[in-house]
């Protein structure tokens, strides 16, 4: 809904006035996300609906992330599975450490459940290997942390060379780029602080698939912001930010095809995906009842 010193968006508060008004049993939020696998969140546990969710994402042939890349201080119900601790609602915490009230943590106040669906657009069968890494997770976490922080400097600069005057409608392109460039090192840091115990999960990086989970993050958080620092510029960039623009391309382009040398993901078709949603509430809101 909002974050710390902001107003609640329009959209945020017609959902609240609905929630007030129809006190659900469940709520579901469906989400996508570009590489990786499936997994579930839900505000407080519902019995069965662990059994419900992994049979769907069997059935779709979509892989479950051991431990997902969010949720970091949630309990983890392996495989893919994500349990907000306690009864109480709380703020939600992102994994840059950024806490923001939530619609669908607001809802508990109700006795509602809310179930996050996530879903990859590519899917990458090595985020549910369980086998632990070959070396220390130390060494890993500090690999993958450079590897983000390295990626989000060469956009650091790229960002202090555009200078044409942005747009106003590609504003918004600017701003999410420079919101993920800015968040990078929260992101670092809440791996490295990361403490498993009394939620249910191994520590971050001891075992390959999340390993691989962190390693698809750390590509993913700059490659979006290329992206979006490119779609700010505009199809037809100002002749000061041609050069910029032809970089940002260039980053862009080597990146995704990093992402598939890495680990060769598999396109997800759409009936697939939109099948592990519908299935998936359907199931929960059955176990709910």
């Amino acid at each position: 809904m909002t974050g710390e010193g902001r107003d609640p968006m329009p959209e945020s508060q017609a959902l609240v006035r609905l929630i007030d008004e129809l006190r659900p049993a469940v709520q579901f939020s469906l989400h996508g996300v570009e590489v990786g696998g499936s997994f579930l969140q839900l505000t407080r546990q519902v019995p069965g609906a662990a059994e419900v969710f992994r049979g769907v994402a069997a059935r779709q042939r979509i892989p479950l992330e051991l431990r997902p890349f969010d949720g970091m201080g949630w309990y983890v119900d392996a495989p893919g599975v994500l349990v907000l601790p306690g009864a109480q609602a709380a703020d939600e915490r992102d994994p840059t450490g950024f806490t923001s009230e939530a619609t669908w943590t607001y809802a508990m106040r109700h006795g509602t459940v809310s179930a996050v669906v996530e879903t990859p657009y590519w899917a990458v069968p090595a985020v549910s290997d369980a086998r632990p890494t070959a070396g220390t997770r130390e060494r890993e976490l500090a690999r993958l942390g450079e590897l983000l922080l390295s990626r989000t400097k060469q956009l650091e600069a790229v960002l202090g060379e555009c200078t044409s005057r942005v747009p106003e409608e590609r504003l918004p392109f600017l701003a999410a780029a420079k919101e993920l460039i800015e968040v990078a090192p929260g992101i670092v840091d809440t791996w490295t602080s990361y403490d498993a115990r009394e939620l249910g999960a191994a520590d971050l990086a001891a075992t390959v698939g999340n390993s691989v989970s962190l390693g698809i993050s750390a590509r993913r958080t700059p490659l979006r912001a290329a992206a979006m620092l490119r779609g700010a510029l505009g199809e037809r960039p100002a002749p000061a930010d041609a050069a910029v623009a032809t970089r940002l391309d260039g980053l862009v382009g080597d990146w995704c095809q990093d992402m598939e040398r890495q680990y060769e993901p598999r396109w997800v078709p759409l009936t697939a995906q939109t099948s592990l949603h519908t299935q998936t509430m359907l199931g929960v809101a059955r176990a709910a009842a």
